[in-house]
């Protein structure tokens, strides 16, 4: 008996969609980028415990924690969806940061970070791709590396010197004197860029300016407060070392003056960041718990030099204490913006660093030489902040 045997067409295999989670394939990306700074985040990103169909996983890597890539993202990202990132320095994540990201390589510690176990394991990735991003809005500008007005530095010496003292003393005379009173000077500076931010920037959030100084007395970058985790002295950082990816340090001797106690999160910052002989000056005293602890990593400059004064000789007024009466000690940089007489005072430093630009002095003494040329350099600095 013979059989008839039919032949079958092959049906093609179902196609089968590889799943992988996001710790999987954040993973693949670090072994990808070794060292490096990593954040994604999904598209679509879904709400709650509902996942989308075909989730993309947007990645940037970045090669300097001094400018991390979850800072790229968060300020590309308009929504408040999760950032998934591997930063290094765990500051970024508990201080300016928690409330979006979720850090990839140890949860369990950061106990602020608590999407984690919502959002972390069972994403379906049907691929990777780079993720589009816009440039930061860092409110504040690196200005450069050309010689300051300070021949021969100093600068930087001088601001260990005043820091270490333990109150007002005399500098005594020559350019040591010279080199104390352009420490006053820069700090007048760091109230003026306030100033500025007022009527050339649309991105002024609390009242507090801050500059990065060379050795040699050049204002290499300036940055004022913009947002929540842009404060002034983050976008101050996030400007010198975008200009600089390479470096993760402040340079040498420099000298970073700010107009407020820096805030716990930025004095780590700083901390993270120093090199190799840096100081940190403030102006203004913030009596919070997030100043104190800033102030244990700076020195206020009134402290150690005599005040940082506007006006004529004979109502001179000194900026720091003036303001302490007018403004509640609480969130000291928000009442700032709230009363028109700090306001005006802040105003003041920028007016007064012109009065004292345009003051006649005798170019023969080295004192008043020093002084005539940072004032010079400190007015066409801040003349041209505006963002």
């Amino acid at each position: 008996m013979l059989c008839a045997f039919r032949r079958l067409k092959r049906r093609p295999a179902p196609t089968r969609r590889t799943k992988m989670d996001v710790k999987g394939e954040f993973a693949r990306l670090e072994r990808e980028n070794p060292g490096k700074s990593i954040a994604a985040y999904l598209e679509p990103p879904g709400s709650g415990t509902a996942l989308p169909a075909n989730a993309v996983l947007n990645y940037y890597v970045s090669t300097n924690d001094s400018v991390p890539a979850a800072a790229h993202l968060l300020d590309s990202v308009v929504d408040k969806r999760v950032v998934y990132t591997n930063l290094a320095t765990d500051h970024w994540l508990t201080t300016y940061m928690s409330s979006q990201l979720v850090h990839m390589g140890n949860p369990g510690e950061c106990k602020d970070l608590r999407k984690w176990q919502r959002d972390s394991a069972d994403w379906v990735i049907a691929r990777t791709a780079l993720a589009p991003v816009t440039a930061l809005r860092i409110a504040g500008r690196f200005l450069g590396d050309a010689p300051g007005p300070i021949g021969g530095g100093g600068l930087g010496a001088m601001a260990k010197k005043v820091a270490a003292r333990s109150a007002l003393a005399d500098a005594g005379g020559g350019r040591d004197k010279a080199l104390e009173r352009a420490l006053r000077y820069y700090t007048l500076a760091a109230y003026a860029v306030i100033s500025r931010a007022r009527y050339k920037s649309t991105m002024l959030g609390n009242y507090v300016g801050a500059i990065l100084v060379s050795d040699s007395g050049r204002i290499l970058a300036w940055g004022f407060n913009s947002s929540g985790f842009h404060h002034a002295e983050v976008n101050l950082m996030l400007a010198y070392f975008t200009a600089k990816p390479g470096e993760p340090k402040l340079p040498a001797n420099s000298v970073v003056f700010s107009s407020l106690t820096p805030c716990q999160q930025c004095a780590k910052l700083l901390e993270t960041a120093r090199g190799e002989s840096n100081s940190i000056f403030y102006g203004q005293f913030d009596s919070g718990d997030f100043g104190k602890a800033g102030a244990a990593t700076s020195a206020k400059i009134d402290a150690v030099t005599k005040p940082v004064s506007v006006g004529p000789k004979a109502s001179r007024t000194f900026v720091a204490g003036k303001l302490d009466t007018e403004v509640a000690k609480k969130n000291i940089a928000a009442k700032i913006g709230e009363s028109e007489v700090a306001k005006s005072l802040i105003d003041s430093t920028f007016d007064e660093i012109g009065r004292r630009s345009s003051k006649d002095r005798k170019l023969d003494d080295e004192v008043q030489t020093m002084k005539a040329a940072v004032l010079k350099h400190i007015k066409e600095t801040v003349d041209a902040i505006a963002i």
